[in-house]
């Protein structure tokens, strides 16, 4: 444990400038930094799966295209530099950013697939977001920090969509 007065009494800014000095801290005293660039957070999580062998490559490709296709535009837009940012909130916001990035892809997209649907199937966006919880937890991890429950928010999403409501 680490003690340090912050010399304020805004809790807000308290718990921000406690977010920083904590990653400072471990920046100096962990393999794993949280300024890892996300990209090679993601690379790092590629090898590991190659080295055990779990999943085959075309389920590796499909994670490279949910990580580079959406994920990485996303962390872009919401300008998220450290894997703390991902929080079960912004997971939500992502799941509906997604959706809505889809519908305003642009012409000349449209234009080229002949067959898009106005937005994309509840089964993709299904399997996106657990890949985007799986990748998310592995980062979490690999940072040295208990990750957020993103699985819960895919089967919350899933059981709205099918309006179940005795489901997670």
């Amino acid at each position: 444990y680490l003690t340090r007065s912050l010399k304020t009494k805004n809790v807000k800014e308290a718990k921000k400038l406690a977010l920083a000095l904590f990653i400072k801290y471990r920046k100096n005293h962990s393999a794993y930094t949280a300024g890892n660039d996300f990209q090679e957070l993601f690379e790092n999580y590629i090898k590991h799966e190659l080295r055990r062998g779990s999943a085959g490559e075309g389920h590796l490709n499909r994670q490279r295209n949910v990580f580079e296709t959406w994920m990485l535009k996303f962390i872009e837009a919401r300008g998220i530099a450290y894997i703390e940012g991902w929080t079960i909130s912004v997971f939500n916001d992502f799941i509906v950013w997604r959706e809505e990035y889809w519908a305003k892809q642009p012409e000349y997209v449209r234009r080229r697939k002949k067959n898009i649907a106005e937005k994309p199937r509840p089964a993709t966006i299904r399997v996106e977001m657990n890949i985007a919880a799986t990748l998310l937890r592995a980062f979490y991890v690999a940072v040295g920090t208990s990750p957020p429950d993103f699985h819960s928010v895919v089967k919350r999403h899933v059981a709205r969509e099918n309006k179940q409501t005795n489901r997670a």
